[in-house]
């Protein structure tokens, strides 16, 4: 028993010049080697610059605006409200029904797009509303040309026999309608979507954000763009990412790309 452990205390003294560097390597291995920065959490945004909170205490915030001051502006789908961010929180239009998109015309005045009557509305100067259109079924977003014109989102335009239907549906918002810069014409731009969410305009094009189109057997989540031809009419629909999107929701404009898009958490 004792030979045995000689013959171990041996090896381990004859080891030891190889193990004792092993033993310096290792912390310096764990400070040097890259590590994943991926969060295993997937409710942790990795953001590329610091984020912080702007507001809270919302019920259901849905729609998201600035205005040319900075101003933000936020539309509340469950309590029915438009708030304004400006250094303080007030609300600025309440007793709306489920108020979803945001935007501002050409000459600067809010549009929101009220989902549950199928309107979208103007707020004036004077703090009244102005219908600009209706007759839409669950419009959801707004986009505004530099002509004027107004793009909507929305599962297609009423007709006598459609009702009220106030049930979620993830696929709505199929179609993407079209306001002429008057007021006078609401027709359908495009349609054919599924899963159809932010859409926003750039130049000539509409860039929109879906979960697919209907023709296809597959989702193929992406950002679609849509030339806007000279008549006001809609040019072929091709998808623009070449990686497929989970959900896409959120299409914005920065300062530098064509757009910005966010998906769906």
């Amino acid at each position: 028993m004792e030979e045995a452990e000689g013959d171990f205390v041996k090896r381990a003294r004859k080891d030891a010049p190889f193990i004792l560097p092993l033993f310096i390597l290792l912390p310096v291995l764990y400070f040097f080697l890259p590590i994943s920065s991926e969060s295993s959490d997937p409710s942790v945004i990795d953001a590329l610059a610091p984020i912080e909170t702007v507001a809270e205490g919302f019920k259901e915030p849905t729609g998201l605006a600035v205005d040319s001051s900075g101003a933000l502006f936020v539309s509340d789908r469950k309590s029915g409200e438009v708030f304004k961010l400006n250094g303080q929180i007030h609300s600025l239009v309440s007793n709306l029904k489920s108020p979803v998109g945001l935007g501002f015309d050409t000459s600067g005045r809010l549009l929101i797009v009220e989902e549950r009557t199928g309107r979208l509305l103007r707020l004036e100067g004077d703090g009244s509303l102005t219908v600009l259109a209706q007759g839409m079924k669950k419009p959801r977003w707004v986009a505004v040309a530099e002509d004027g014109a107004l793009f909507i989102t929305a599962q297609g335009l009423k007709s006598a026999k459609d009702k009220n239907d106030e049930d979620e549906d993830e696929d709505q918002g199929e179609a993407i309608l079209r306001l002429t810069a008057q007021g006078s014409l609401l027709t359908i731009f495009a349609e054919g979507f599924k899963g159809l969410q932010g859409i926003v305009v750039h130049q000539s094009a509409l860039f929109a954000a879906a979960k697919g189109l209907k023709k296809d057997k597959e989702e193929h989540g992406a950002v679609f763009k849509i030339p806007i031809l000279s008549d006001g009419k809609a040019g072929p629909v091709s998808g623009i990412t070449k990686n497929k999107l989970k959900k896409p929701f959120g299409l914005a404009l920065d300062e530098l790309a064509p757009f910005t898009s966010a998906p769906r958490r």
